[in-house]
């Protein structure tokens, strides 16, 4: 029974990777919206920090790799340009980040599964209306599981969430609009 669940939120985790018909809302928890009001239409800037920050820091193959398929498929969406993080400067200036995240899942029993989870999001500060109280909030996710962390399967997880991401930013903006550019801190 426990490896037919852990089956289906494989299979439905990776629906909208795979679907023709691809599900572009703010999370695949979420039901889908009417895409002309994507969270991701007329954003051009996204401050983008290191994988390595996500990934074990012993694992730095990996990482390199990683931060190489990252600046190559972002670079397929728009202009890269990397910046250092030992100079910070202008870190966040677009209010929008890029946001990767690696975790082991746990069941409600404590015991350590051997699935992980890989998530990409975009975070913002956003403004709530009836208050007019500002916060940050995830605009826009999206999460695939895999049975272990290897590096293959790391690899093809953060490729198939940059997948995602470029398919739902391009049905989000027209052809003839800005090409978003990606500020990778390294």
């Amino acid at each position: 029974m426990k490896h037919l669940i852990i089956a289906f939120f494989i299979v439905f985790s990776f629906k909208p990777v795979f679907s023709d018909d691809l599900n572009c809302s703010m999370s695949g928890q979420d039901t889908a919206f009417n895409i002309t009001r994507s969270p991701l239409k007329d954003l051009f800037a996204f401050s983008v920090l290191p994988l390595v920050t996500s990934v074990n820091s012993s694992r730095k193959e990996l990482c390199d790799t990683l931060n190489k398929i990252l600046k190559e498929k972002l670079g397929l969406l728009g202009n890269v340009k990397e910046m250092s993080t030992n100079d910070p400067t202008g870190l966040g200036l677009s209010g929008v980040f890029l946001s990767f995240d690696i975790q082991k899942v746990e069941n409600v029993n404590k015991k350590e599964e051997k699935l992980i989870r890989l998530s990409l999001s975009v975070p913002t500060i956003v403004t709530i209306k009836k208050s007019n109280n500002e916060c940050t909030s995830y605009i826009w996710a999206s999460s695939v599981f895999a049975e272990s962390d290897t590096d293959e399967n790391i690899k093809q997880g953060i490729e198939a969430l940059l997948k995602q991401f470029s398919i739902c930013y391009q049905k989000a903006n027209s052809k003839e609009a800005e090409k978003p550019t990606f500020y990778i801190y390294q």
